[in-house]
């Protein structure tokens, strides 16, 4: 063989084996069909779309069958075209049974009286591209959402506090009535106050600008300080509030206010979409080295279909359900990334609305 043959050949191959590599990682097949005959001349990269090798023999209508029947009107249209080029996206069955989303773009030959004569084109799998443009869709749709909710939750206060300031100016307003319109008033700011504190903390942790001052804490004390808070809340609402704790201390490494903060979202959310006389529980175990909090209660749950988006922000339980509560849904997507970054997993199980919800804090015990 002469050298320049063999360099020339080797040179071929390797521009082969690249543009293999490339239609591979792209998930990307090139394809030609004879339209006298009906019949697909080669399909390479076919596996990398579809899971399957090309085998010889195979017809235009086996493609045709494979498209879902919702596209399957428009992709024949496009396919009987006589002549040009076209880009058109649709779903085709994969081997192992489920659709993906492809791009084709194709373009139809003729000979020299015009007649179409072949139909030559690439197709790649776009699925991993549509996916993304849901959840892009999905998260404008939740920032929607939550500026509505933020306009609603900041209005309501403020026209408390509008209201308030209106008696207050009145000249001969009764001394207890003032009392009451200084408490309303307080309480609002308060609210107000807690609602920017959530944002700002939204903020700090997915710039990495929160630092937890970590230390040997008591879970069971943090537990404690917790529900001191939340007790009031309970009782208001007739929920029964029941603990399942070990008799011993059981330490972790954590900050203290932040857990705090994780346990107290969560108790929160108890109180909330738990109906009067319900019933609340916290029960820890230990197993394996690691603390196991569960907040369990029998409110209104998480429909099965939510609960993997349950912790992204903006995410509400309430916008699935007939019950009406204020809140940003900011709660749970603090809870996990306060969760995260002690190292710790947050979950959570339901069997749907009306059937409650366990939320579970994993964290290392101390060593």
């Amino acid at each position: 063989m002469e050298p320049a043959f063999r360099e020339r050949s080797d040179e071929l191959l390797q521009q082969i084996e690249r543009f293999a590599n490339v239609t591979a990682s792209a998930k990307i097949m090139v394809y030609e069909a004879n339209l006298a005959t009906g019949q697909i001349c080669y399909f390479h990269g076919i596996e990398n779309v579809l899971g399957t090798p090309f085998r010889e023999g195979l017809a235009r209508d086996w493609w045709m069958d494979r498209v879902h029947p919702d596209d399957s009107p428009r992709c024949r249209a496009a396919a009987d075209r006589e002549t040009g080029a076209f880009v058109i996206e649709y779903r085709v069955l994969h081997e192992d049974g489920h659709y993906v989303f492809v791009q084709e773009h194709a373009f139809v030959t003729c000979d020299e009286r015009g007649q179409p004569v072949t139909h030559r084109g690439t197709i790649q799998d776009i699925t991993g591209l549509k996916q993304t443009e849901r959840r892009l869709r999905e998260s404008e749709k939740r920032k929607e959402q939550f500026l509505a909710m933020l306009a609603h939750e900041l209005r309501n206060p403020l026209a408390t506090i509008q209201n308030g300031i209106a008696i207050l100016n009145l000249d001969h307003a009764p001394p207890h009535m003032i009392a009451e319109v200084k408490t309303m008033m307080a309480d609002q700011v308060n609210h107000i106050l807690c609602l920017v504190d959530d944002l700002l903390d939204i903020s700090r942790i997915n710039r990495g600008k929160v630092t937890l001052r970590k230390e040997r804490v008591d879970l069971l004390d943090v537990l404690e300080r917790t529900a001191r808070t939340y007790r009031a809340a309970f009782r208001g609402k007739g929920i029964r509030f029941e603990t399942d704790i070990p008799q011993e201390q059981v330490f972790v490494q954590g900050d203290m206010v932040r857990l705090i903060q994780v346990f107290g979202n969560l108790l929160h959310n108890a109180a909330k979409y738990t109906d009067h006389g319900g019933r609340v529980v916290a029960r820890v175990r230990c197993r394996d080295g690691q603390a196991i909090t569960e907040i369990e209660d029998d409110g209104i749950g998480i429909p099965v279909e939510r609960i993997a988006s349950i912790f992204d922000l903006y995410e509400r339980v309430d916008l699935f359900s007939d019950v009406n509560t204020e809140g940003l849904g900011l709660g749970l997507a603090l809870v996990k990334e306060l969760v995260d970054l002690h190292d710790g997993s947050v979950a959570v199980r339901s069997d749907g609305l009306g059937k409650g919800c366990t939320f579970t804090v994993t964290l290392d015990l101390c060593k």
